[in-house]
């Protein structure tokens, strides 16, 4: 049987797959998979939305069974260009972020197709994890990328 986390992502790309092949798993979770030991709550995911508007994705992603987090979704979206939802049968919230150019080309261009438990995943490399901890610069994320 599926972990939850599995189900998530089948029914992201599910939902994605129509609209743009272009986008890829990044985070804890895809830390997770380079072989990092890291507690995470939730899953985030960068796409490309290739000219569709926000609310295309929205609708795609609601009917795929994910619910929006905040109230005032656009103004939201507009100010920071991520969507937050939660996948309602698992209860796990993902963060859809709206690639912009420059650094998220490249890392769409590098990331890697993996099947996990049997759901084709594009994931980000693991030394793009490791920049885009480091651009983050939170203090958890330091700390897990510059371990040996």
């Amino acid at each position: 049987m599926p972990s939850r986390v599995v189900e998530l992502l089948a029914a992201l790309r599910a939902a994605l797959e129509p609209i743009t092949p272009r986008w890829y798993l990044f985070g804890a979770q895809a830390a997770l998979l380079h072989g990092a030991a890291r507690l995470t709550a939730d899953v985030d995911v960068t796409v490309d939305a290739e000219g569709h508007a926000a609310g295309e994705l929205i609708a795609a992603l609601q009917n795929a069974g994910f619910t929006l987090r905040v109230a005032d979704a656009e103004t939201f979206i507009a100010r920071t260009r991520v969507i937050p939802l939660v996948h309602t049968a698992s209860g796990i919230p993902v963060d859809v972020v709206l690639a912009g150019t420059g650094l998220e080309d490249l890392f769409l261009q590098r990331a890697q197709l993996r099947n996990i438990q049997g759901v084709s995943v594009r994931v980000a490399s693991a030394e793009d994890v490791v920049v885009m901890k480091v651009l983050a610069g939170r203090a958890k994320d330091l700390a897990t990328s510059t371990r040996s």
